[in-house]
């Protein structure tokens, strides 16, 4: 809500209000011990962690996430919401010879050497 820019005055009264209540709301959760999981770049850990997905990622090793999609919340130990994230299966498979596009061998039959025909009598 912090990147609203209201373009009224109504408009700022309401994002006002909504700011001091989300200041309040952080206040609370700060006293409670409430703590964001910061998963992006951490090894996967299933215990704060939900994997939706896997991907290749040259960035990441395998078992590392790779993307955070939502964030998760825990106090100390006991989480409340686990992180939905994706994770890194490695940089994937090296390209070979083999997986390079292989370049058409057809020729232009114009560009092709002219061969001895003979030319049929009549």
């Amino acid at each position: 809500i912090s990147n609203v820019v209201p373009k009224t005055d109504g408009e700022t009264s309401i994002n006002n209000s909504y700011q001091a209540i989300n200041k309040q709301m952080l206040s609370v959760f700060d006293k409670m011990g409430v703590e964001a999981i910061e998963a992006h770049g951490e090894v996967f850990d299933p215990a704060f962690m939900e994997a939706v997905t896997q991907m290749e990622s040259p960035e990441f090793p395998e078992g590392v996430v790779a993307n955070q999609l939502q964030r998760g919340y825990r106090i100390k130990d006991r989480v409340i919401r686990a992180a939905m994230v994706v994770v890194s299966s490695g940089p994937g498979p090296e390209p070979t010879d083999t997986d390079q596009p292989v370049e058409s061998q057809a020729e232009d039959p114009a560009d092709a050497p002219a061969e001895d025909q003979e030319t049929p009598s009549k």
